[in-house]
């Protein structure tokens, strides 16, 4: 508890690239026990780098759960190269998106996030007069017309640094993004003008309602409770 404690005020968090994968997978004590840190200390960070450290989706549920209470004052969030390809996973990032009212970094790219999920993320992240965004990078995530049509339409006035190479956006579409967004649209080199989207499944639509095998919240709550007794 007084490790837990030492914790609550912390601003600043860097674990990028220090692997939180295992081999059997199954085993995700790294991850919960990361997650337990990042609760306590939920309500006061402002800045949260965990590029390339393996979470992949189970790790990254335990992880946007931790903020379960909010995040009220993070304003730089990295998960970049984690591995989310799944339904659950890009759930999970948008149900934390919710929660970020001051975020101005944000970078999710090289994560299978496909175009309904950006749609999804975009329009959970505050816009408007409300939105705080200034770099959103969002490079290798698997990115179509639906995704692309989501940027071009999307409002975020302050808005600095906008990443989507290495997507599938075709050329239109990124004649639109141009005009909207100028030189704040970085370099589109590596995109590839055939669309994502065509590779979509026909279920990619819908919401996965099944219930998982594990629930983070509670894997989560089991997490503090365990490390709390050490």
């Amino acid at each position: 508890m007084g490790e837990r404690g030492a914790l609550k005020n912390l601003k600043y968090v860097d674990f990028g690239d220090c692997s939180f994968a295992n081999d059997q997978d199954e085993d995700t004590y790294a991850a919960t026990a990361l997650a337990s840190g990042i609760h306590a200390c939920a309500n006061t960070l402002e800045s949260l780098i965990l590029s390339d450290c393996g979470l992949k989706d189970d790790g990254v549920e335990l992880v946007t759960e931790a903020f379960i209470d909010g995040a009220p004052n993070l304003k730089l969030l990295d998960l970049n190269a984690n591995d989310v390809e799944t339904k659950n996973g890009v759930k999970s990032l948008v149900n934390l998106m919710r929660l970020c009212p001051k975020l101005e970094s944000l970078n999710l790219g090289t994560n299978e996030l496909t175009s309904p999920g950006i749609e999804s993320l975009l329009r959970a992240l505050p816009q408007g007069d409300k939105s705080c965004l200034q770099n959103l990078k969002l490079n290798d995530t698997e990115c179509g017309t639906i995704g692309a049509k989501a940027l071009v339409v999307a409002n975020f006035p302050q808005l600095k640094v906008l990443e989507l190479d290495e997507n599938g956006i075709p050329e239109k579409i990124v004649a639109d993004l141009k005009e909207k967004y100028g030189e704040k649209l970085k370099s589109m080199n590596s995109n590839d003008d055939e669309d994502k989207d065509d590779q979509l499944d026909d279920d990619d639509d819908d919401d996965n309602d099944d219930d998982d095998d594990h629930d983070p919240v509670d894997q989560v709550t089991k997490g503090i409770s365990n490390l709390e007794m050490v």
